[in-house]
């Protein structure tokens, strides 16, 4: 055991030991202190009792929280954290505008990135992301009543070590949104080659600067909400990117139109030039009689991978239609997808797809549950003469009554292999504490007397203190 495991189980004793003095509540004629309402929560998680993990987070009185991280593996550094409401450090996940810059164009209607405020959000989790970012904000309510202004400072530093900086604006009005976002990073070089051609346009050094904006109007039936930004740098063209989202939602009918496009120039905060220059999609969901729904679509989607002397294109067409029903004890549906691939020489591929849903048994509340979902998927390419089929069968079982949960989950693949998969789970929960437990087993058949099996295992136990 290292020193910083042995840290962690040092610090997971001594607050078990002082369990009972968190659990009780204050003496008569004591005054409150400076920790009175303090929530500390200790995780440890273990898979395959070999890599243990250790999460202790405080939430003080105002929405304050404090995040400390250990783990046993080596060369790895605790990570501390803080959420306020001003501000945030520590491992971050990004949202709103932030995510449309590393991706203009590949984002669906359903995506919640529409949705999302323009900000850092602190990612506590057992397992963070090795984003780490710093910021701080303001808000402020104009005298208008429903008005709310919104300021950011923020500094990144990405998994690659692309460092970065920027402030962020938003404004409430009423049905009115608006965003305003600025950075500038320093993506890392391409690294230099000897070939004769190169396979994609590296980057080659300096700084990059994004603006982006973005404007949302909300009615009773139309949702409309837009976005747009440029890249650009003393070393790289300017480029830019669009995206709008129209919804419109009666009681006939849910209609959402999508159109995203990006020029040929633009460059995520990494650097790179997004492969997906084009996207539309069209979706209608109608109701039905009592439970049922139909709903249809039809995406497209192109782009071009950037070469140094040519393009190489490639276009993507998606056709959807579904029916679905979700009574009281019973959730039926059917899928049926369509996907036509071109690349630059013309070569084709078509992915037909059937998926099939079956769900029985208490669908909200205890009780238990099934759920069986079968999937057929057909590719016909230009040189297999027979097609090739793939099926995925699914069977769950679930049952939940109190503060006991269970799961069990059977699935089965074949393509050119076939593949097994069986997964156990259990979630427990008694008053402040927290018990679970996940097992799983992967199993291959190498011939009629031999199967390979990999097995896994997850445990989590949680506990919460609470200082009175």
């Amino acid at each position: 055991m290292n020193t910083r495991m042995g840290f962690g189980v040092l610090l997971w004793c001594v607050l078990v030991s002082g369990a009972a003095w968190a659990g009780t509540s204050r003496l008569d004629g004591v005054q409150p202190g400076l920790l009175t309402g303090t929530q500390v929560e200790v995780g440890a998680r273990s898979y395959d009792l070999e890599t243990q993990l250790l999460r202790l987070m405080i939430g003080l009185e105002g929405g304050t929280r404090l995040y400390l991280h250990l783990a046993d593996e080596e060369r790895t550094r605790p990570i501390v954290g803080i959420s306020a409401k001003n501000l945030r450090a520590g491992p971050v996940l990004l949202s709103g505008l932030h995510r449309a810059l590393r991706s203009p164009t590949g984002h669906g209607p359903g995506s919640s990135v529409w949705n999302e405020t323009t900000e850092l959000r602190s990612d506590f989790s057992f397992e963070p992301t090795s984003r780490r970012g710093l910021e701080l904000g303001f808000q402020s309510s104009p005298r208008s009543a429903g008005a709310l202004t919104r300021v950011g400072v923020y500094a990144l530093e990405e998994g690659q070590g692309v460092p970065g900086s920027g402030v962020s604006l938003g404004h409430e009005s009423g049905p009115y949104t608006f965003e305003v976002l600025t950075g500038l990073v320093r993506p890392v070089p391409g690294t230099t080659s000897d070939d004769w051609f190169l396979r994609r346009r590296d980057y080659p050094g300096g700084y990059l600067a994004h603006s982006a904006l973005s404007a949302a109007v909300t009615t009773g039936v139309l949702d409309l909400r837009s976005a747009g930004g440029l890249s650009y740098g003393p070393l790289v063209r300017s480029g830019g990117w669009g995206r709008v989202l129209v919804s419109i939602e009666g009681q006939a009918a849910i209609l959402r139109l999508l159109g995203a496009v990006s020029s040929s120039d633009y460059r995520a905060p990494d650097g790179r030039v997004p492969t997906l220059r084009r996207y539309t999609d069209v979706s209608l969901r109608i109701p039905g009689e009592g439970s049922f729904w139909v709903s249809g679509g039809i995406a497209s989607r192109s782009g071009q991978v950037p070469f140094s002397v040519h393009e190489r294109a490639i276009h993507r067409r998606e056709f959807r239609l579904g029916l679905d029903y979700e009574g009281r004890q019973l959730g039926l549906g059917i899928t049926a997808t369509g996907e036509n691939l071109r690349d630059r020489n013309d070569e084709r591929t078509r992915d037909e797809s059937l998926t099939t849903r079956i769900a029985s048994g208490a669908l909200r509340g205890d009780g238990l549950r099934a759920v069986a979902e079968h999937q057929i998927t057909r590719r016909l390419t230009a040189e297999d003469v027979v097609s090739g089929y793939l099926t995925v069968s699914r069977l769950g079982l679930r049952y939940r009554v109190h503060a006991v949960r269970l799961e069990l989950d059977a699935a089965h693949r074949k393509e050119q292999v076939e593949r097994f998969t069986v997964r156990g789970a259990s979630y427990v929960s008694y008053g402040d504490w927290s018990f679970n437990l996940i097992l799983s087993s992967d199993m291959n058949p190498m011939s009629e007397s031999e199967i390979e099996q990999d097995w896994s295992a997850r445990l989590e136990l949680r506990r919460v203190f609470y200082i009175r």
